[in-house]
């Protein structure tokens, strides 16, 4: 019976000597609420957390010809020399931006092929197989869309050298007479 009563005395006296050592330390949520700013972090989005696609076929298409049509409408006002001219430095800078884009997507891909070669969990490796075939894909949209970007820059720079040349002739006839 002594050992009971001691061993109850003994726990008793442990469990308050815990709780008055809690007692004195903050909680944990009020070092939590101590550590707040006041402003909820802000969300950054980079290429590793967005989800990237590439524009529907249709619009693919539509790029190179409502830049075209867009060209037309700007420079109505000036020379046809001029026009040919400004479409071409247009289409141009439409060609370089598909090809920077195109090479953000190779980026990708070859990460995503990195990644690939050095994971071990099945499904990491089946979500890196996935993105990298769409990178594949939007590699290759990109490369149609290029084709016919320079399809166009090819023939508006023929038809700036045309109207340059026909530009040249009428002022040389202009000064024989």
């Amino acid at each position: 019976m002594k050992t009971i009563l001691c061993l109850t005395t003994l726990f008793l006296m442990t469990g308050s000597v815990t709780c008055f050592a809690q007692s004195d330390s903050p909680s944990l949520a009020e070092i939590a609420r101590q550590n707040q700013t006041g402003k909820k972090a802000a969300r950054v989005f980079t290429d590793d957390n967005t989800q990237r696609t590439a524009p529907p076929v249709e619009d693919r298409k539509t790029i190179v010809a409502d830049t075209a049509s867009d060209q037309k409408k700007d420079t109505r006002s000036t020379s046809p020399a001029s026009k040919d001219t400004t479409r071409a430095a247009e289409l141009q800078k439409t060609l370089d931006s598909l090809k920077q884009n195109q090479a953000g997507w190779s980026k990708s891909a070859k990460d995503y092929e990195n990644k690939l070669a050095n994971e071990t969990s099945d499904f990491r490796r089946q979500v890196y197989l996935e993105a990298l075939e769409n990178d594949r894909k939007n590699v290759e949209s990109y490369q149609g869309q290029i084709n016919d970007a320079q399809a166009a820059l090819t023939r508006a720079r023929a038809a700036a050298a045309s109207s340059q040349n026909s530009g040249v002739k009428t002022q040389e006839t202009a000064r024989a007479y």
